[in-house]
């Protein structure tokens, strides 16, 4: 998990395992935690989340309930309606070891608090998804190797564009806060799609 804080809220900025962190949230701040997990279990069963916060006045318990909803995690790109920036990928650039490519990013085209994928290798191998909390743009990078999924931490996009460069079998983003790299199966040439609304 991480956690993203907003207009002066502190909080553990990542951790693994049950979420239980300390936080100040001072009047008009807010955080946002972003969790990863494997879904292990059939189709046909609920997720709950559950939240504990302590505070001045006590504590407070609230629950949320998902139904799980299998390959909504990217397998479907923009098939399944959990891709907020689009429901096509059309061809968009070619990326080698010797070529970057510059990525803009339209943070009025993303929804509040939805994952996206910007950018997809063509071969499935790789994605790069945003997510807009508040003005701010967070991006990571996510490879799917044989060996299962794997991807970069969320980190803020400084400007209105990244670069992403390859370097033998490691991906990179250039232009977000933190410096996000991935491991790829294979070096090479990858051709890139684009998500476009």
């Amino acid at each position: 998990w991480q956690c993203i804080p907003i207009n002066a809220a502190t909080c553990t900025s990542s951790g693994t395992g049950s979420l239980n962190d300390v936080i100040d949230l001072p009047a008009g701040s807010s955080v946002v935690y972003l969790l990863d997990a494997v879904a292990l279990s059939g189709g046909n069963e609920r997720i709950i989340n559950t939240i504990t916060a302590t505070g001045p006045n006590g504590a407070v318990n609230a629950s949320d309930i998902t139904d799980m909803v299998l390959f909504r995690d990217g397998f479907e790109l923009g098939g399944d309606g959990a891709e907020g920036y689009g429901t096509t990928l059309s061809a968009f650039a070619e990326l080698t070891g010797t070529q970057s490519v510059d990525l803009r990013v339209d943070a009025s085209a993303l929804g509040s608090l939805e994952r996206t994928t910007l950018v997809a290798a063509a071969d499935r191998s790789f994605r790069i998804e945003a997510m807009r909390i508040g003005d701010q743009v967070w991006l990571r990078l996510v490879a799917q190797p044989d060996s299962g999924v794997q991807s970069s931490r969320w980190s803020l996009l400084e400007a209105d564009h990244v670069l992403i460069a390859l370097e033998g079998n490691t991906l990179m983003l250039a232009g977000t806060r933190d410096a996000l790299a991935v491991q790829l199966e294979r070096s090479g040439t990858f051709a890139l799609q684009r998500a476009t609304h």
